[in-house]
């Protein structure tokens, strides 16, 4: 231990050295002795001594009690009094400076070595209480600064549970509208300067933002997309982990792919980022992206964001929830609808083949009258308008899949023969009208065949267009896009930048009659549209706000999805028949009358029926060459009379008129053997090729 250090102040020199003497024999050091007050305060300033040994009384202007009274203040050491007086005002004023202790002339060695050894002893424990006392205080500050930090960490915890709760809550029906809700609580509830969200395509190739908020501009955006196989660590960290937590984006091994593209140029520093899993999948990305001085996630926020992602996955599975439930409601009405609009077709079909039939047995007989020909020739016109309206109305209703004259397709020719089939209206009209319409068609990528009925198709893509132009009265855009998934579904992606269609038409688009074009449309373009989509096995979807735009995004499956290519196609010829008994199946009696008048003219012997069962019976008793039938009679259909001729010795040739959208070889798929089909309303030569194609022998 080092010897302590004692000044001592006296002006009494021979005192001060005898003094000085005495302290070193007691093993103490006095490295410097002082005569005055200003000399000792010097002294102590310069030495830092243990303890001053301070004359009461001294010969200068400040006294012993002054000069401890600045030494006590100013450096903290403590003082013991040496005097020779000890009356009561003295002690009063030496009290105030709160000395160590009193040395009272004469003394001895003892009285010396017991009061040094006393204030060393009180110093000590003066210092350990000070040591003490900063200890607790500084253990109080630091259990102040937990429990702050406690409760800062508790009033995070408790305003991350409301803002889970708060979503919660939310509806996810719109999942668009979702996102931007819950990036928006996310990013003002971790302080980032944004929250992304991030989608995974089906084939895993790409990632897409499909919602990003900023918070210091407050903005909202999306459509940004990286190519997943640029980003492989980051992509194997995020499936083997819970969480991307890089305090140091940059330089960190499982984000610093990003560092050139995304976090450099946008001064991103640290990010946080979960993955959103669905059914046991990684289906996309929560991003969090942190700006400014680098910054250590904490487990708190590690957990608040992995809720965030389940919310998103929850959002996602909601949404699909809701177009499953949609998908559904829509398919069960549309079938509805399809039946009653089919049977309306069939009716009216009846109606135009005695009208159209009639007016050309008029035109044959009275060729010469040119007044009542033009005449004719419009009401044929308006017979054939309705005929067209009939069809559609059947291609509506018509929506079982079938692959029945189905060929290979590219879908990218026959979107682009679709966009030269409407140029004369979205370029030459247009541009003749100071219009000028964008068509894209840069994100069309190779796809593989699908099959389908090309002129259905082309329909379908031409009736998108001429809907998107008539959403775009001034100048606007055309894009499409295609794309292939590993399950064989090719995409199709049609978006203009029109007027929108609001959430009251979009439940109604695909309903027959349903139009906001009046009084020009007919309110059947589209539903043809689903109706042929859902017969090759297809989807379609509708994305739209008014005053953004409309996306139609159409999936077929691929060729290598799809079998028995059925094509039917055959060589029409003509050959002279021969006189015939034929008998007229249909309920329709004005139906049966024209065929009979028709035929009659070309000397056949005809009779007509206008149900099944007679039919069956005369068909029992006489040989007819030819029967013709409707297929959709009341009790006795035409499905059973063709299965009863069929089962005679003697089989007639057998021809279907008929309303509805048959074919023969859904006929020939019943085992039913039919010669040929027309369908309602149809020319009268169109049956004459017919009857003389069965070529009867004489």
């Amino acid at each position: 231990m080092d010897k302590v250090k004692i000044l001592i102040v006296e002006d009494e020199i021979f005192v001060a050295r005898d003094l000085q003497m005495r302290l070193t024999k007691s093993g103490y050091t006095v490295p410097s002795v002082a005569t005055t007050g200003m000399q000792a305060i010097q002294i102590v300033k310069e030495e830092h001594p243990d303890i001053v040994l301070m004359d009461i009384v001294l010969q200068d202007r400040m006294d012993g009690i002054e000069t401890a009274e600045i030494i006590h203040s100013k450096f903290d050491i403590p003082v013991i009094y040496i005097t020779a007086y000890g009356d009561d005002a003295t002690f009063e004023r030496a009290k105030k400076t709160f000395p160590y202790g009193y040395i009272i002339k004469p003394f001895s060695n003892d009285d010396i070595s017991k009061t040094i050894e006393i204030t060393l002893y009180k110093l000590r424990i003066e210092e350990e209480r000070k040591k003490l006392i900063q200890k607790l205080r500084e253990e109080v500050n630091e259990r102040k600064q937990i429990e702050e930090s406690l409760k800062k960490r508790t009033e995070k915890i408790i305003n991350q549970q409301k803002k889970l709760l708060e979503l919660s809550r939310q509806d996810y029906s719109d999942l668009v509208s979702a996102l931007k809700r819950i990036t928006e609580i996310d990013a003002k509830t971790l302080n980032v300067e944004q929250v992304s969200v991030w989608f995974i395509n089906s084939d895993r190739t790409e990632f897409s933002c499909k919602e990003l908020y900023s918070m210091s501009n407050e903005f909202h955006k999306k459509e940004v997309v990286f190519r997943s196989k640029d980003y492989p660590r980051y992509f194997k960290a995020l499936n083997e982990s819970r969480a991307i937590a890089a305090d140091d984006a940059c330089n960190d091994p499982r984000t610093n792919e990003f560092s050139i593209k995304h976090l450099k140029p946008f001064g991103i520093t640290s990010i946080l980022d979960v993955p959103i899993r669905l059914r046991g999948q990684i289906v996309g990305i929560v991003c969090h992206d942190h700006t400014g001085s680098m910054r250590e996630w904490t487990k708190e926020e590690e957990d608040f964001a992995a809720s965030i992602a389940d919310m998103v996955s929850l959002a996602m599975e909601a949404n699909e929830q809701q177009k499953m439930e949609e998908s559904l409601l829509q398919s069960e009405k549309l079938k509805a609808m399809g039946v009653i609009t089919a049977g309306i077709a069939h009716e009216f079909n009846n109606i135009l083949a005695v009208i159209s039939g009639n007016i050309q047995l008029i035109d044959r007989r009275y060729k010469s009258d040119n007044k009542l020909t033009d005449m004719l020739k419009i009401i044929k016109m308006a017979t054939n308008d309705g005929a067209q309206i009939s069809g559609r109305m059947l291609k509506f209703a018509k929506t079982k899949k079938d692959t029945v004259g189905f060929v290979p397709c590219d879908i990218r020719d026959l979107i682009k023969n679709a966009i030269e089939f409407t140029m004369p209206r979205w370029k030459n009209m247009a541009q003749a009208n100071g219009i000028n319409y964008r068509i894209e068609k840069k994100g069309m990528r190779d796809v593989p065949p699908i099959l389908c009925n090309p002129t259905e198709l082309r329909e379908i893509f031409i009736n998108i267009i001429n809907n998107a132009l008539d959403a775009m009265p001034g100048d606007g855009g055309i894009s499409f896009s295609t794309w292939s998934t590993e399950d064989n579904i090719v995409f199709i992606s049609i978006t203009d930048t029109g007027k929108g269609i609001s959430e009251e038409v979009k439940k109604y688009i695909f309903d027959p009659f349903f139009t906001t074009k009046l009084p020009v449309g007919s309110g059947l373009g589209m539903s043809t549209v689903y109706g042929i989509i859902t017969r090759h096995g297809g989807k379609i979807e509708v994305e739209s706000k008014l005053g953004k735009g409309t996306i139609f995004t159409l999936q077929f499956p691929t060729a290598a999805k799809m079998d028995n290519i059925e094509v039917n196609s055959e060589p029409v010829q003509s050959t002279q028949c021969k006189i015939l008994h034929i008998l007229v199946v249909d309920d329709e009696i004005n139906v049966g009358k024209l065929l009979d008048e028709y035929l009659s003219d070309y000397g056949h012997n005809v009779i007509t029926v206008d149900n099944g069962a007679d039919a069956i019976k005369l068909s029992k008793r006489e040989s007819f060459d030819l029967v013709l039938c409707d297929l959709a009679m009341p009790i006795v259909s035409g499905y059973d009379v063709i299965r009863a001729l069929n089962k005679l010795d003697k089989c007639p040739k057998i021809g279907i008129i008929t309303g509805w959208d048959e074919n023969l070889i859904l006929l020939k798929e019943k085992n039913l053997k039919v010669d040929f089909l027309i369908t309602k309303p149809f020319d009268l030569p169109e049956l004459t090729r017919h009857i003389s194609d069965l070529k009867f022998k004489d």
